[in-house]
């Protein structure tokens, strides 16, 4: 829970006692109800709170944003162009495999071991690929 949250729920508070005071009044549990002023006075009190909740949670947004800009603009380390999967990307493909087996390892006359490393390292080296790309992929989250 983040301040603002606190802030919000704190906010509620006087709306809530106003509530609940009226509703014990009027099933016999309290003596007498609030004033007649204090609903208004709570309502008033959570809509200024509410747009303070609303303000700072933009401008969280807003701070994460050039944060994420700020970092995407920074120069790679390395010479070639960095290949990165983007968050549509992941979501086109939802088939429940994937071969990762070599285009030589297709054909019936060619060994299994055509590049002379067992298929176990290459499944190895494809997944350490895809392992580093989904690494860069930028994320809104808090880390």
């Amino acid at each position: 829970m983040t301040l603002r949250d606190l802030l919000l729920v704190v906010g509620t508070l006087p709306l809530l006692a106003a509530v609940a005071l009226r509703l014990a009044a009027e099933i016999g549990f309290a003596r007498e109800a609030p004033s007649p002023e204090a609903l208004p006075a709570a309502l008033a009190v959570f809509g200024i709170v509410f747009l303070l909740y609303v303000a700072l949670t933009l401008r969280a947004i807003a701070r994460a944003t050039r944060e994420i800009l700020a970092r995407d603009a920074e120069p790679r380390a390395a010479d070639k162009p960095a290949a990165a999967i983007s968050d549509f990307a992941i979501h086109i493909d939802r088939s429940g495999e994937i071969d990762l087996r070599d285009a030589a390892a297709d054909d019936a006359d060619a060994p299994s071991h055509a590049a002379g490393e067992p298929p176990a390292a290459t499944r190895s080296a494809l997944l350490g690929e895809v392992s580093s790309l989904l690494t860069r992929i930028p994320s809104a989250r808090s880390r």
